[in-house]
């Protein structure tokens, strides 16, 4: 048995998300509001996740979002992020200097997003990879020690 909540900054992509909940008979808490200050208090969380989403951050953003996911876990908690990595393919490395042209991204390819997740203080690892066609997805996973 779980409590799960949903964030997202868009109000359309929330309504999309109830939906598909709905579809699936799955009870789910979806807040309005944005990473870099999660309207949640201290130690909420067993777990957070992320999808797809942390490129998209600019990187003083990233340093914020990675401060409050460490504020809103609680010990022993755990981080899992699956997002674009450091390409490890040959097709992941042919697509690294375009995707370097999006500044957003940039820690991403560089493979700091362990650095930037565990300098608030959690061990970080990369624990996966997997091949896409728009690059190379990194499985990050954190604990709050």
């Amino acid at each position: 048995d779980a409590d799960v909540f949903g964030l997202d900054a868009d109000p359309e992509m929330l309504g999309v998300a109830k939906q598909k909940a709905d579809e699936k008979h799955a009870s789910v808490t979806f807040d309005t509001g944005f990473t870099n200050e999660l309207p949640y208090p201290d130690a909420t969380f067993d777990r957070v996740m992320s999808s797809i989403m942390i490129h998209h951050l600019k990187t003083p953003d990233k340093i914020k979002t990675a401060q409050e996911i460490f504020r809103v876990l609680k010990p022993g908690g755990e981080l899992h992020i699956i997002d674009f990595g450091k390409p490890y393919t040959l097709y992941g490395k042919l697509l690294g200097p375009f995707l370097y042209r999006f500044e957003e991204a940039n820690d991403n390819i560089a493979g700091d997003l362990p650095k930037i997740f565990g300098d608030p203080g959690l061990k970080t690892e990369i624990v996966g990879h997997f091949w896409t066609f728009f690059g190379d997805l990194a499985f990050l996973k954190g604990k709050k020690i």
